[in-house]
């Protein structure tokens, strides 16, 4: 048990939908619909470390292990919270595009074939800054780029088909404006 190890008052057990702010708490739950989680977390684990004023919270998203800390204050009166950051980790994974959408909860490398025409987007903004890759190969068709992203000289890249083109894209608003850069055509 825990307590052999000196830990006490932990509590477990099954949150459900709850709001992430007012689990204080230390202990180790489930939770599947979170308010004040991050973005897009729903089926998740959470694991809350209490001092009595401060608390750690951190949280394991089960559908791609994506995992991400806050920390927050006060916790005797109105906590206060930081936002919900993201831990990278030096193997994150090689994340193929779904439809389009870089799932920004899944990973900061993207890889994406078009051999058509294709709408890109991005989803599960954290808040405050997040920057990704995106590796595309274009056989052909056409990119329609997110509306918030921001080329150099207002001038999206031109693509070469059958080529690879690497885009970096940074935000540090929310995902209000992005700035993109691109490295292109690449021999395959």
């Amino acid at each position: 048990t825990l307590a052999a190890y000196g830990i006490t008052d932990i509590a477990t057990g099954a949150k459900g939908a709850v709001d992430l702010n007012t689990v204080i708490k230390s202990g180790f739950y489930a939770v599947t619909t979170p308010a004040n989680g991050p973005a897009g977390v729903t089926n998740s684990q959470l694991i809350v470390s209490c001092d009595g004023i401060t608390a750690t919270q951190i949280i394991t998203d089960k559908a791609t292990g994506a995992l991400f800390v806050r920390a927050g204050s006060g916790l005797s009166g109105a906590p206060a919270w930081s936002p919900w950051r993201r831990v990278a980790l030096h193997n994150d994974v090689v994340v193929p595009l779904a439809g389009g959408a870089m799932d920004c909860n899944a990973g900061n490398y993207f890889t994406e074939t078009i051999n058509g025409s294709r709408t890109l987007s991005f989803a599960n903004i954290p808040t405050g800054s997040y920057a990704c890759v995106l590796e595309l190969v274009h056989t052909s068709g056409t990119v329609t780029w997110p509306a918030a992203v921001k080329w150099p000289q207002d001038t999206a890249p031109t693509l070469t088909t059958g080529k690879t083109h690497l885009f970096t894209f940074v935000t540090d608003d929310t995902g209000s404006r992005w700035r993109g850069a691109a490295l292109a055509n690449y021999v395959n």
